[in-house]
Protein backbone atom coordinates (compact mmCIF):
# COMPACT_ATOMS: atom_id res chain seq x y z
CA UNK A 1 0.00 0.00 0.00
CA UNK A 2 1.32 3.40 -0.76
CA UNK A 3 2.04 6.05 1.77
CA UNK A 4 -0.47 8.44 -0.13
CA UNK A 5 -3.11 5.28 0.63
CA UNK A 6 -1.85 5.18 4.32
CA UNK A 7 -2.83 8.51 4.85
CA UNK A 8 -6.14 8.09 3.85
CA UNK A 9 -6.70 5.80 7.05
CA UNK A 10 -7.49 8.74 9.42
CA UNK A 11 -11.17 9.38 10.52
CA UNK A 12 -11.89 12.57 8.53
CA UNK A 13 -14.26 13.89 11.49
CA UNK A 14 -11.62 14.43 14.08
CA UNK A 15 -8.59 15.04 12.10
CA UNK A 16 -7.37 18.58 10.74
CA UNK A 17 -7.59 18.42 7.18
CA UNK A 18 -3.96 19.46 6.18
CA UNK A 19 -3.35 15.96 7.57
CA UNK A 20 -5.03 14.30 5.01
CA UNK A 21 -3.72 16.27 2.16
CA UNK A 22 -4.90 13.28 -0.24
CA UNK A 23 -8.53 13.06 0.83
CA UNK A 24 -10.93 13.89 -2.58
CA UNK A 25 -12.21 17.12 -0.44
CA UNK A 26 -9.08 18.53 -0.29
CA UNK A 27 -7.48 20.76 -2.54
CA UNK A 28 -4.43 22.31 -1.91
CA UNK A 29 -4.68 24.56 -5.16
CA UNK A 30 -7.98 26.24 -3.34
CA UNK A 31 -6.47 26.78 -0.35
CA UNK A 32 -3.25 28.63 -1.59
CA UNK A 33 -5.04 30.98 -4.55
CA UNK A 34 -4.46 34.38 -4.22
CA UNK A 35 -1.57 33.94 -1.00
CA UNK A 36 1.22 34.80 -2.12
CA UNK A 37 3.26 37.90 -3.07
CA UNK A 38 4.93 35.94 -6.10
CA UNK A 39 1.34 34.75 -8.09
CA UNK A 40 1.49 38.05 -9.46
CA UNK A 41 4.48 37.62 -11.56
CA UNK A 42 3.17 34.13 -13.05
CA UNK A 43 1.81 36.75 -15.50
CA UNK A 44 4.58 37.10 -17.46
CA UNK A 45 4.43 33.52 -18.63
CA UNK A 46 2.54 31.01 -20.67
CA UNK A 47 -0.56 29.87 -19.08
CA UNK A 48 0.92 26.04 -18.96
CA UNK A 49 3.89 26.81 -17.53
CA UNK A 50 1.79 29.36 -14.63
CA UNK A 51 -0.69 26.63 -14.02
CA UNK A 52 2.52 24.37 -12.80
CA UNK A 53 3.91 27.59 -11.16
CA UNK A 54 0.69 27.80 -9.10
CA UNK A 55 0.09 23.90 -8.99
CA UNK A 56 4.10 24.57 -6.94
CA UNK A 57 3.19 27.09 -5.25
CA UNK A 58 0.14 24.76 -3.66
CA UNK A 59 2.67 22.31 -2.76
CA UNK A 60 4.93 24.39 -0.64
CA UNK A 61 2.42 26.32 0.30
CA UNK A 62 0.41 23.25 2.09
CA UNK A 63 3.65 21.61 3.47
CA UNK A 64 4.86 24.53 4.45
CA UNK A 65 1.21 24.74 6.44
CA UNK A 66 2.00 21.30 8.14
CA UNK A 67 5.00 22.51 9.49
CA UNK A 68 3.32 25.81 10.69
CA UNK A 69 -0.12 23.99 12.48
CA UNK A 70 1.29 24.24 15.81
CA UNK A 71 -2.41 23.47 16.95
CA UNK A 72 -1.93 19.84 15.56
CA UNK A 73 1.23 17.44 17.73
CA UNK A 74 4.56 17.40 15.93
CA UNK A 75 4.50 14.03 15.13
CA UNK A 76 1.54 14.12 13.84
CA UNK A 77 2.72 16.94 11.11
CA UNK A 78 5.56 14.86 10.59
CA UNK A 79 3.63 11.79 9.80
CA UNK A 80 1.88 13.94 7.16
CA UNK A 81 4.61 15.21 5.68
CA UNK A 82 6.30 11.80 5.38
CA UNK A 83 3.14 10.78 3.33
CA UNK A 84 3.81 14.26 1.04
CA UNK A 85 7.07 13.24 0.66
CA UNK A 86 6.07 9.14 0.21
CA UNK A 87 4.15 10.48 -2.61
CA UNK A 88 7.33 12.08 -4.93
CA UNK A 89 8.60 8.39 -5.30
CA UNK A 90 5.56 7.72 -7.17
CA UNK A 91 3.89 10.90 -7.52
CA UNK A 92 0.50 9.02 -9.34
CA UNK A 93 -0.75 7.48 -6.72
CA UNK A 94 -3.47 9.64 -5.47
CA UNK A 95 -6.08 8.28 -8.68
CA UNK A 96 -9.09 10.35 -8.89
CA UNK A 97 -7.36 13.32 -7.47
CA UNK A 98 -8.05 16.79 -9.22
CA UNK A 99 -5.05 18.15 -8.03
CA UNK A 100 -2.34 15.94 -7.05
CA UNK A 101 -3.00 14.01 -10.63
CA UNK A 102 -2.54 16.95 -12.37
CA UNK A 103 0.66 17.99 -10.26
CA UNK A 104 2.27 14.70 -11.02
CA UNK A 105 1.78 15.22 -15.18
CA UNK A 106 3.49 18.79 -14.80
CA UNK A 107 6.13 17.35 -12.88
CA UNK A 108 7.51 14.85 -15.77
CA UNK A 109 6.23 17.08 -18.22
CA UNK A 110 8.73 20.11 -16.76
CA UNK A 111 11.12 17.63 -15.72
CA UNK A 112 11.17 19.52 -12.07
CA UNK A 113 14.07 18.12 -9.74
CA UNK A 114 12.03 14.84 -7.51
CA UNK A 115 15.53 15.59 -5.41
CA UNK A 116 14.54 19.68 -5.00
CA UNK A 117 10.73 18.59 -4.09
CA UNK A 118 11.90 16.27 -1.27
CA UNK A 119 14.13 19.01 -0.19
CA UNK A 120 11.63 21.49 0.10
CA UNK A 121 9.82 19.08 2.41
CA UNK A 122 12.62 18.26 4.69
CA UNK A 123 13.55 21.93 4.67
CA UNK A 124 10.08 22.54 6.35
CA UNK A 125 10.09 19.04 8.74
CA UNK A 126 13.09 21.04 10.57
CA UNK A 127 10.30 23.29 12.05
CA UNK A 128 8.35 20.04 12.74
CA UNK A 129 9.66 19.81 16.14
CA UNK A 130 7.97 20.96 19.93
CA UNK A 131 11.21 22.18 20.33
CA UNK A 132 12.33 26.16 19.76
CA UNK A 133 14.04 26.59 16.74
CA UNK A 134 17.39 28.42 16.57
CA UNK A 135 20.29 28.10 14.31
CA UNK A 136 24.08 28.74 15.66
CA UNK A 137 25.91 30.14 12.69
CA UNK A 138 24.74 31.70 9.31
CA UNK A 139 25.83 28.24 7.53
CA UNK A 140 23.58 26.60 9.98
CA UNK A 141 20.63 29.17 8.79
CA UNK A 142 22.01 28.58 4.87
CA UNK A 143 21.34 24.98 4.96
CA UNK A 144 17.89 25.17 6.52
CA UNK A 145 17.15 28.19 3.28
CA UNK A 146 18.93 25.65 1.50
CA UNK A 147 15.25 23.11 1.32
CA UNK A 148 12.64 25.89 2.12
CA UNK A 149 13.68 28.44 -0.26
CA UNK A 150 16.83 27.19 -2.97
CA UNK A 151 14.73 24.16 -3.95
CA UNK A 152 11.95 26.29 -4.58
CA UNK A 153 14.37 27.81 -7.12
CA UNK A 154 15.29 25.17 -8.83
CA UNK A 155 11.71 23.71 -9.06
CA UNK A 156 10.45 27.22 -10.67
CA UNK A 157 13.37 27.65 -12.94
CA UNK A 158 12.54 24.17 -14.13
CA UNK A 159 8.93 24.86 -15.16
CA UNK A 160 10.25 27.76 -17.00
CA UNK A 161 12.47 25.53 -18.94
CA UNK A 162 16.21 26.21 -17.28
CA UNK A 163 17.81 23.46 -16.02
CA UNK A 164 21.87 22.77 -15.14
CA UNK A 165 24.33 24.18 -13.12
CA UNK A 166 23.75 27.92 -13.76
CA UNK A 167 20.18 27.55 -13.05
CA UNK A 168 20.99 25.95 -9.36
CA UNK A 169 23.33 28.82 -8.86
CA UNK A 170 20.54 31.51 -9.45
CA UNK A 171 18.05 29.63 -7.64
CA UNK A 172 20.76 29.25 -4.58
CA UNK A 173 21.24 33.03 -4.20
CA UNK A 174 17.84 33.64 -5.38
CA UNK A 175 16.45 31.58 -2.77
CA UNK A 176 18.27 32.79 0.03
CA UNK A 177 17.77 36.68 -0.89
CA UNK A 178 13.43 35.72 -0.71
CA UNK A 179 14.44 33.39 2.59
CA UNK A 180 15.97 36.22 4.42
CA UNK A 181 13.42 39.12 3.31
CA UNK A 182 10.62 36.37 4.84
CA UNK A 183 12.35 35.82 7.84
CA UNK A 184 12.70 39.90 8.45
CA UNK A 185 9.08 40.13 7.86
CA UNK A 186 7.79 37.14 9.93
CA UNK A 187 10.40 37.99 12.80
CA UNK A 188 7.54 38.19 15.42
CA UNK A 189 5.17 35.55 14.43
CA UNK A 190 8.10 33.48 14.28
CA UNK A 191 8.85 34.59 17.53
CA UNK A 192 5.23 33.68 18.88
CA UNK A 193 5.78 30.16 17.39
CA UNK A 194 9.32 29.74 19.27
CA UNK A 195 11.50 29.89 16.26
CA UNK A 196 14.20 32.55 15.83
CA UNK A 197 16.37 32.04 12.50
CA UNK A 198 19.28 34.82 13.57
CA UNK A 199 21.77 32.58 14.66
CA UNK A 200 22.77 32.75 17.99
CA UNK A 201 26.69 33.35 16.71
CA UNK A 202 25.23 37.09 15.58
CA UNK A 203 22.37 37.49 18.78
CA UNK A 204 25.49 36.75 21.19
CA UNK A 205 26.25 40.49 20.08
CA UNK A 206 23.66 41.79 22.29
CA UNK A 207 21.92 43.68 18.64
CA UNK A 208 18.60 46.16 18.99
CA UNK A 209 15.65 44.74 17.22
CA UNK A 210 16.61 47.70 14.66
CA UNK A 211 20.32 46.16 14.19
CA UNK A 212 18.81 42.37 13.79
CA UNK A 213 16.75 43.90 11.06
CA UNK A 214 19.13 45.81 9.36
CA UNK A 215 21.74 42.58 9.26
CA UNK A 216 18.74 40.73 7.86
CA UNK A 217 17.98 43.11 4.89
CA UNK A 218 21.94 43.78 4.79
CA UNK A 219 22.76 40.04 3.84
CA UNK A 220 19.51 39.63 1.93
CA UNK A 221 20.87 42.60 -0.48
CA UNK A 222 24.22 41.01 -0.19
CA UNK A 223 23.07 37.70 -1.78
CA UNK A 224 21.00 39.63 -4.40
CA UNK A 225 24.36 40.95 -5.80
CA UNK A 226 25.66 37.53 -6.69
CA UNK A 227 21.93 36.22 -8.40
CA UNK A 228 23.57 36.95 -12.09
CA UNK A 229 20.33 37.25 -14.24
CA UNK A 230 21.41 35.09 -17.15
CA UNK A 231 17.91 34.28 -18.97
CA UNK A 232 14.43 35.59 -19.53
CA UNK A 233 13.57 32.63 -17.60
CA UNK A 234 14.74 34.74 -14.54
CA UNK A 235 12.21 37.32 -15.16
CA UNK A 236 9.11 36.29 -12.27
CA UNK A 237 12.06 35.46 -9.63
CA UNK A 238 13.27 38.99 -10.27
CA UNK A 239 9.91 40.66 -10.43
CA UNK A 240 9.14 38.76 -7.03
CA UNK A 241 12.56 39.83 -5.56
CA UNK A 242 11.28 43.15 -6.40
CA UNK A 243 8.08 43.23 -4.49
CA UNK A 244 9.78 41.35 -1.16
CA UNK A 245 11.83 44.30 -1.37
CA UNK A 246 9.68 47.28 -1.41
CA UNK A 247 7.78 45.80 1.25
CA UNK A 248 10.49 45.11 2.83
CA UNK A 249 12.07 49.27 2.82
CA UNK A 250 8.08 50.19 3.14
CA UNK A 251 7.50 48.14 6.37
CA UNK A 252 9.13 45.13 7.44
CA UNK A 253 12.40 46.86 8.18
CA UNK A 254 10.59 49.14 10.54
CA UNK A 255 9.13 46.26 12.57
CA UNK A 256 5.77 46.39 10.66
CA UNK A 257 4.71 42.59 9.43
CA UNK A 258 2.56 44.32 6.85
CA UNK A 259 1.99 42.94 3.32
CA UNK A 260 1.81 45.05 0.70
CA UNK A 261 -1.59 46.14 -1.31
CA UNK A 262 -2.70 44.75 -5.27
CA UNK A 263 -1.72 48.07 -6.44
CA UNK A 264 1.35 48.40 -4.81
CA UNK A 265 2.48 45.26 -5.87
CA UNK A 266 1.23 46.00 -9.58
CA UNK A 267 3.48 49.07 -9.21
CA UNK A 268 6.80 47.28 -7.94
CA UNK A 269 6.28 44.19 -10.64
CA UNK A 270 6.24 47.13 -13.48
CA UNK A 271 9.46 49.46 -12.08
CA UNK A 272 11.40 45.55 -11.85
CA UNK A 273 10.24 44.82 -15.51
CA UNK A 274 11.65 47.84 -16.58
CA UNK A 275 14.78 47.41 -13.94
CA UNK A 276 15.02 43.73 -15.67
CA UNK A 277 15.19 45.46 -18.94
CA UNK A 278 17.22 47.75 -18.44
CA UNK A 279 20.04 45.18 -16.46
CA UNK A 280 18.89 42.56 -20.14
CA UNK A 281 20.12 45.63 -22.88
CA UNK A 282 23.39 46.65 -20.57
CA UNK A 283 24.47 42.91 -20.46
CA UNK A 284 24.14 42.49 -24.23
CA UNK A 285 26.20 45.43 -24.48
CA UNK A 286 29.00 44.07 -22.45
Amino acid sequence: MSTASTALKVNPEKVNPLLRPFDLTFLPDERARGKSHFQISFLFVSKERRDALNDLYAFCRLVDDISDETSIPAKERREALAAVRGWLDQPNSASNHSYWNRWAEEIRAFSIPVKSLKGIVDGVAIDCFDTPVTFQTWEDLNYYVQGVACCVGECVLAILGEHGARAEEHALWMGRTLQYLNILRDRDEDAARGRNYVPEEFLKTLPTEAAVRLELFRRAEDFYQRAEIFSWACLPGYLMTEIYFTGAKKYWLLGEARRLTKSQKIWSTLRGFLKFLIIRINLRRI
